[in-house]
């Protein structure tokens, strides 16, 4: 199968429906997108993040980059980045690590210009 030919599969028509049907109207009614990176390389990407940070560029939606446990991101990702939060994985779900999200959504949307909340 040539490379033409990945994109009329029927498993991925569908796969690419799904995504302008409702990844692209959630995206766009979004403030910002916060991306959980865990790391790793392009390889290793999981290809829901990497679509979602996509239209999130294309949509010049403020990011907020959440690094896992301090793993190297793409230096690429740290210059379209809004703003870097890094969490320990064990963070991930807590009211500690939700705390830490919240601030840094706070930090970057004044830092932007976008929070309209005074301190």
């Amino acid at each position: 199968m040539s490379d033409d030919d990945a994109w009329k599969d029927p498993d991925v028509k569908a796969w690419m429906a799904e995504v302008a049907e409702n990844l692209v109207p959630m995206l766009a009614g979004s403030d910002l997108n916060v991306s959980l990176v865990k790391g790793g390389t392009a390889a290793e990407t999981d290809v829901k993040f990497a679509v979602e940070l996509g239209f999130s560029i294309m949509m010049d939606k403020p990011i907020l980059a959440v690094v896992l446990d301090g793993k190297p991101i793409p230096p690429k990702l740290l210059k379209i980045a809004d703003g870097v939060l890094n969490l320990h994985d064990r963070e991930l779900g807590t009211p500690v690590g939700q705390e830490k999200v919240s601030k840094a959504i706070h930090k970057m949307m004044k830092k932007l210009g976008l929070d309209e909340e005074d301190d």
